[in-house]
């Protein structure tokens, strides 16, 4: 932990300086955590980890800075819509744990940095330290690094614009994995997910979130606005930022947008007046909407992607370019014009004091939009399919631009042009233009030559009430897939017609049909969804009832809590325990209530249930609880305690944890111990060192295993002689232990400990001499490869991946041969890591291999690796007859450059190859165009409808002088094109 004297003014400084923009809303949002773990791994490792690996899995819901936090030293990536909250929450996260540095003798350092700015990660940081007059060098912010003495909040991974940044980055990611980290992404789509396994997604607002920050953000006009928007609160804003607008222009003009387009267009009109600016210019007031969408659609029209900030002498530029012939004094008016547009309007200076960004990527892509709009007319077909509908960047633009298109001819004919160029763009613009044109949009796609399940598919993304009536029928299809895609669809349009239909589904024989209906109303949740979704929960069939118990936690409403309280009465004990648990996730005072008296139901199912749930709330009273459950005379209801209070993490529950471990039940000491290594406090040390003695053999392993999780120097000795205790299982987690602590003086005591007589302790050594990574271990490595046993092979080939080093692709390919099939794929994936062009012609003959572990790996490490020369044998491996070798070659033909492959994908789609538009979307967002063909054409030279797509592309340097007469530019740095305008 680093000394926080020295960051003092630095951590000051992020204090005082944080102050709320308007995209921030105090709306509490929930996560949802998506982590994997290899079975294959956990079945090696012994009981211990099968229980951690089972908790790992579940799905749990966290408050947005709890969640995050909790799995930050494992990395966590947050994705979640533009609006949802991410960055703020990163923004809040940084304030907290800045103020708690200062206030601990030793703590972790806080560092957000943005991606957007184009910068390598040490750059990147290097320049958050200057900012604040804290001069550091690589080598010196290396060591905080090696050390843990960083928190990195990492934004906006969907934002880098180079492939060779974002591999800088993966780099990055691999060579400190001791170091927490948080990213955030826009789309788990987007650029990828860095191989991150902790991934946090950003709900969507509930209704009854929405009614509640409504209600308290516009006291006396909420009840107004909720009731003229009815059920369009979803439609219109699902995310804090949307909703905060939508109130904003309620309070103004009493009035509800059609569409989110119509919203931005009120928000721009009527922002001057609700944030009382007076003090701008009346010239100004003129023309700073038109100047704001011409620096927007100047950003967005790049050749690498869209551009979030740009150089602040660039944006002068850019605006005085656009005042010339229209005022007087151009260049002097566009530099004071752009200082009043950042002081008073949706403008603001970047991270970097010479950037400057829109206060929201959706602000900036709305401007874009309005200034698309007034260009539509003059561009030709050709034009606007190449030059903005095959582009990803201009997606959203066009999208809002439809929302407020009045022109219906040309509605009509962008989203014709759409379907051209992609069947799922059309079929999202075909919803975006206004309600009266979409009869016509809807009809075409419904008229589509494609398969019954595709149109199914394009009509759920139209999310438009005129598909509702074929999509009624569709529930009525012979084939399951097309009648559980229809639901889905109507789940997914949300509108009073389809809430209809889907009522109508619960009169039907087929309890699939009636299933999918109930997940389709929890994404509806109106409160009629809610009160059908209580009748479900008497469908005769169990699985209609815990996705209706599933939903009705969705929801959250207090009626819907009410319900779920009543199911704890059911029956059937393990819909009894789903309850309990989701009433968890809802979290109300109701709720808590409700599962601290369950804590003393006779049925296990309702005492696991509500452990669970309380733990996932997380709150002073049901960390109160659940300590109090620890003194239970049921020595199962305090075990269910204990796991709870691990889940929670609570420093408050420490005492009661550590007092636990003299309880005469061993399952519930292992499970306290274990609680203390997810809660991972020092304070714990002396505990757990202690427990190390215990005369249960599974307390033992366990506390060697909670002591790796707190990667304290101070408990290096006693694992040390651990790794002498008589028990294998103990001596193996002690091994693994120590390399999470990852000193240096650990390194000849592990090697060492390569001689155990026992193979599993021989794995969680080499597992731990492949996490401290030193060049040291790779001969030692090398040679147990070689080991008698199988599962040392298996662990060494991953260690070995792990490190990453050349040095260990000749012996990587020789195990591909190996007699056992868990080393063969493992190599497989190893070579993958390291990605070694020399290991590809090995990897595609792996592809043919008789197990089908060993071809999914080959299929991921050929992605990795990323050459041309697998994509022949990948796209045969697409049609593989198992689905997880589909998968794994759909992954890796969207990490190889190939966007020529785009249309022959799509025919292995349209045929029923649903593996296939996972490479579809994955190569689309890396080459950032929908369709090869339209990209490789080339536009008229000089065309008068060309004429909008003049771009100057910024990156980092300095803009020279404006040259009179032909308007070039003079550019210093990584400035690139300027076509003529």
């Amino acid at each position: 932990m680093a000394d926080t004297g020295l960051f003092r003014a630095y951590l000051e400084a992020i204090c005082s300086n944080y102050t709320e923009s308007y995209v921030q809303t105090d709306a509490e949002i929930t996560l949802r955590l998506h982590a994997q773990t290899s079975p294959e791994k956990n079945l090696q490792q012994g009981a211990l980890h099968n229980r951690v690996a089972e908790r790992a899995e579940k799905v749990e819901r966290w408050p947005v800075l709890d969640g995050i936090y909790k799995y930050a030293s494992d990395h966590v990536l947050l994705s979640g819509k533009p609006g949802s909250g991410k960055s703020t929450a990163l923004r809040q996260l940084l304030c907290r744990e800045a103020g708690r540095a200062l206030r601990e003798v030793v703590s972790t350092i806080p560092v957000l940095v943005e991606l957007r700015a184009g910068k390598p990660m040490m750059d990147a940081i290097q320049e958050v330290f200057r900012r604040q007059r804290l001069k550091l060098s690589h080598e010196q912010i290396d060591e905080l690094l090696w050390d843990g003495q960083l928190l990195l909040l990492i934004d906006g991974v969907n934002e880098i614009v180079s492939d060779h940044l974002l591999q800088q980055l993966e780099e990055f990611r691999a060579n400190n994995a001791s170091t927490p980290m948080i990213f955030t992404t826009r789309d788990l789509g987007v650029r990828g997910d860095l191989g991150i396994r902790k991934k946090l997604e950003m709900q969507p607002l509930t209704p009854p979130q929405m009614r509640e920050f409504v209600s308290a953000y516009l006291p006396v006009q909420g009840a107004d606005l909720l009731k003229q928007l009815q059920d369009r609160l979803r439609d219109l804003c699902e995310t804090p930022l949307l909703l905060k607008l939508l109130c904003d222009v309620f309070a103004e003009t009493q009035q509800i947008p059609s569409n989110q387009g119509e919203l931005f267009r009120r928000f721009d009109q009527d922002y001057a007046r609700f944030k009382r600016i007076e003090s701008i210019s009346a010239e100004l007031q003129r023309w700073k909407t038109e100047l704001l969408q011409y620096l927007a659609f100047r950003m967005i029209q790049g050749t690498t992607g869209i551009r979030l900030q740009m150089d602040w002498t660039a944006a002068e530029v850019i605006l005085e370019e656009w005042l010339q012939g229209r005022v007087d004094a151009p260049a002097d008016k566009a530099k004071r014009w752009l200082e009043d547009l950042l002081e008073h309007h949706l403008l603001q200076v970047a991270a970097d004091p010479m950037q400057i960004e829109f206060h929201h990527q959706l602000f900036q892509e709305y401007y874009a939009a309005e200034y698309l709009l007034r260009q539509l007319d003059k561009l030709d077909d050709l034009t606007l399919q190449k030059r903005y509908l095959n582009s990803l960047d201009w997606t959203e633009s066009l999208a809002l631009m439809l929302g407020i298109l009045d022109n219906e001819a040309e509605a009509l004919r962008v989203v014709k042009l759409a379907l051209e160029v992609d069947l799922m763009l059309g079929a999202r613009l075909a919803g975006e233009v206004k309600l009266p044109f979409q009869q016509q949009t809807i009809r075409w796609v419904i008229e589509l030559d494609v398969p019954e399940w595709l149109k199914i598919e394009l009509l759920g993304r139209t999310r438009s009430e005129q598909a509702v009536s074929y999509l009624a029928q569709a529930l009525n299809h012979e084939a399951t897939s097309v009648q559980g895609k229809a639901a889905k669809a109507l789940g997914r349009i949300a509108s009073p017609e389809a809430l209809a239909v889907l009522i109508q589904v619960f009169s039907y024989a087929n309890w699939c049909v009636r299933e999918n209906a109930v997940k389709a109303l929890g994404q509806i949740a109106s409160p009629q969804a809610v009160e059908i979704l209580i009748y479900a929960l008497t469908d005769e069939n169990r699985n209609v009832q815990i996705s209706a118990v599933d939903a009705i936690g969705q929801i959250a409403s207090p009626q819907a809590v009410e319900a779920l309280i009543q199911t704890l009465n059911s029956e059937d004990s393990s819909i009894r325990g789903k309850a309990a648990k989701t009433l968890g996730q809802i979290a109300s005072p109701q709720a808590v209530e409700a599962l601290i008296q369950a804590l003393n139901n006779k049925n296990r199912y309702v005492q696991m249930g509500a452990t669970e749930g309380l733990g996932q709330i997380a709150s002073p009273q049901a960390v109160e609880a659940l300590i109090q459950a620890l003194t239970d005379k049921d020595s199962v209801v305090q075990w269910f305690a204990v796991n709870a209070l691990g889940e929670i993490a609570s420093p408050q529950a420490i005492p009661a944890l550590i007092q636990a471990l003299n309880n005469g039940e061993s399952d519930v000491r292992s499970n306290a111990v274990e609680a203390l290594g997810e809660i991972a406090s020092p304070q714990a040390i002396p505990a757990l060192i202690q427990a190390l003695n215990d005369g249960d053999l599974d307390v033992r392993s366990t506390a060697a295993w909670a002591l790796g999780q707190i990667a304290s120097p101070q408990a290096i000795p006693a694992l040390i002689q651990a790794l002498n205790d008589e028990d294998w299982p103990v001596r193996s987690s002690a091994a693994e232990a120590l390399g999470k602590i990852a000193a240096p003086q650990i390194i000849p005591v592990l090697i060492q400990a390569l001689n155990d007589e026992d193979s599993f302790v021989r794995s969680s050594v080499v597992e731990s001499l492949g996490e401290i990574a030193s060049p040291q271990v790779i001969p030692v490595l090398l040679q147990a490869l070689n080991d008698e046993d199988s599962s040392v092979r298996m662990s060494t080939a991953e260690a070995l991946g792990q490190i990453a080093s050349p040095q260990a692709v000749e012996a990587l390919i020789l195990a591909l041969n190996d007699e056992d099939s868990s080393v063969r794929w493992r190599a497989a994936s190893a070579l993958g890591q390291i990605a070694s062009p020399q290991a590809i012609e090995a990897l595609i003959l792996a592809l043919n291999h008789k197990d089908f572990p060993v071809q999914r790996s080959a299929a991921e490490a050929l992605g990795k690796i990323g050459f041309p020369q697998a994509i022949e044998a990948l796209i045969q491996s697409l049609n593989h007859k198992d689905f997880s070798i589909r998968t794994s070659a759909a992954k890796a033909l969207g990490q190889i450059d190939a966007p020529q492959l785009l249309a022959q994908l799509w025919q292995l789609y349209r045929s029923g190859n649903q593996e296939a538009f996972d490479a579809i979307s994955a190569i689309q967002e890396r080459c950032r165009f929908y369709n090869y063909e339209i990209e490789q054409m080339v536009l008229p030279a000089n065309s008068a409808t060309d004429r909008a797509a003049s771009v100057i592309n910024i990156y980092d340097g300095k803009v020279g002088d404006i040259i009179a007469g032909d308007k070039s530019v003079k550019i210093e740095g990584n400035y690139i094109e300027k076509q003529e305008n």
